[in-house]
């Protein structure tokens, strides 16, 4: 076959690759942007998104301790929103154009390839080929509203690792491709510690010792540099995902300096990057107005569920998974659901699945505002001072995140007493109730005598179960 007046032949490589019938004239001929598959429509994004697992009527009625297992298939329940599929959208568009001028079926791409090598080597700075580019977005959202899980979804189609070998006018081109590398935090900040993770993250990815045979740990802060450059290159990285960014102001200066590593890696190698955080997340963007023009986006903020025909749809749609023998009106169910959670559908989920867990066995099962609102002081317990800010109605603070795992931590703790009361098998996943001291706030910790005492002032006779360890159940 003929690409741009070569003869192109895939050695051992899907033909598809090659893409000579996307619509797109830019795209063809191009195999990095062939091995994404093709662009997804709006359908397509809506049902990638949408999950909505198995369930059967029946469920209700099976024995209380077969039913912890029926009802935790309603914690994969997740109905995307506009921001969600634009999250989607936009990754499609840029890992694109990461790829759309890096085409190592090119002989001009190849011999910029092996330039851009011998300056990386020699230490030499490359230069901002792609500055004007648009390579960067970023999702920001509190906590629990799927920021994290919808961008997983865009890239979870993905081909890990593509192997490429073509005969091109007579001669084999062969090479590797990433599409998507996940970083984790770096919480230094440093140069080095941002490179590190990098090969960390590759060599997962390849199965390979990267670092070991490219000397990283020997390398300086600028060496390193021009090493994860050269790896971005040599396995044609198209996009990087960073969650939890917000974390990087726990650094010294670390946020700043993290961006800059970002800007350069998009200007000079036209990688993209996803920056995935909290609200504080566009704060620090903000600060920096030289690296937020390059993390300009259509991408809306994810927010909480607002009183309205959205928030009724979903609350309809999970009402659905009902696992208890009765329910109150859905109408009146709904509005004490979008109260204590904020209308965060993470939250949303937790507590109606745990309302319905709570009254497995009992005499009367039905499920009523009042025990919604019993489960929600369970469930927010150790987190009740933050809830403010976990409900994303209030300015953050750095910790929002450790919040946020203390309170899933709250869940499972519950939703592991409620398996083992009705003696059912334990279910994957849930770890075991988290013991003293528990964390209720930054640099804060309560034991139970001191529970106990704060329950005691407060006449609060469910608080003084909890604090020895006896979770309350409906009547």
């Amino acid at each position: 076959m003929s690409i741009a007046g070569r003869k192109v032949q895939p050695i051992d490589t899907p033909a598809e690759y090659l893409n000579l019938d996307d619509p797109l004239v830019a795209y063809r001929g191009n195999p990095l942007i062939g091995a994404l598959g093709p662009i997804r429509s709006k359908e397509q994004i809506s049902k990638l998104l949408t999950v909505k697992p198995a369930y059967d009527p029946s469920d209700r009625e099976l024995p209380a301790h077969l039913r912890p297992h029926a009802a935790f298939a309603l914690r994969e329940f997740f109905l995307p929103g506009i921001a969600h599929m634009a999250a989607v959208k936009e990754v499609d568009l840029l890992i694109r154009q990461s790829y759309r001028r890096r085409n190592p079926l090119d002989p001009g791409y190849r011999r910029q390839w092996m330039r851009d090598r011998k300056e990386l080597k020699d230490g030499r700075q490359l230069p901002k080929r792609y500055e004007f580019i648009p390579l960067g977005a970023v999702v920001s959202g509190p906590p629990g509203t799927g920021k994290t899980l919808s961008v997983g979804f865009s890239v979870q189609d993905f081909v890990p690792v593509a192997e490429h070998a073509y005969l091109v006018d007579g001669e084999r081109v062969a090479f590797t491709q990433i599409p998507c590398l996940k970083l984790n935090l770096f919480q230094d900040g440093s140069l080095k510690s941002f490179g590190r993770e990098i090969f960390d993250q590759a060599e997962q990815t390849l199965s390979i010792p990267l670092a070991r045979d490219w000397g990283v740990d020997r390398a300086n802060g600028n060496r390193i540099q021009s090493l994860y450059f050269q790896l971005c290159q040599e396995y044609n990285v198209g996009l990087f995902v960073v969650d939890e960014f917000q974390l990087i102001q726990s650094a010294h200066d670390g946020a700043r300096r993290a961006l800059n590593y970002f800007v350069r890696m998009m200007n000079c190698i036209g990688v993209a990057v996803v920056v995935i955080g909290t609200p504080a997340t566009a704060g620090l963007l903000k600060e920096n107005l030289a690296a937020s023009r390059r993390f300009l986006s259509p991408i809306p903020p994810y927010t909480p569920f607002v009183e309205g025909q959205v928030w009724d749809a979903f609350f309809r749609q999970m009402a659905r998974y009902q696992y208890v023998a009765e329910m109150d009106p859905l109408a009146s169910l709904s509005a004490v659901v979008l109260d204590l959670s904020g209308g965060i559908p993470d939250l949303a989920v937790k507590l109606f699945m745990l309302s319905q867990m709570r009254l497995f066995g009992r005499k009367k099962e039905r499920l009523t505002a009042d025990v919604l609102r019993e489960t929600s002081k369970l469930l927010f317990y150790t987190v009740q001072d933050r809830l403010v800010e976990l409900k994303g109605k209030a300015p953050e603070a750095k910790d929002i995140a450790t919040v946020a795992k203390t309170m899933n931590e709250a869940f499972n703790a519950i939703a592991s007493v409620e398996t083992e009361r009705v003696g059912a098998e334990p279910i994957a996943g849930l770890e075991p109730p988290p013991s003293s001291p528990i964390t209720i706030s930054a640099g804060v910790a309560e034991t139970m005598a001191g529970k106990m005492k704060k329950a005691a002032k407060a006449d609060d006779k469910l608080a003084a179960l909890e604090a020895l360890g006896v979770v309350a159940h409906p009547a």
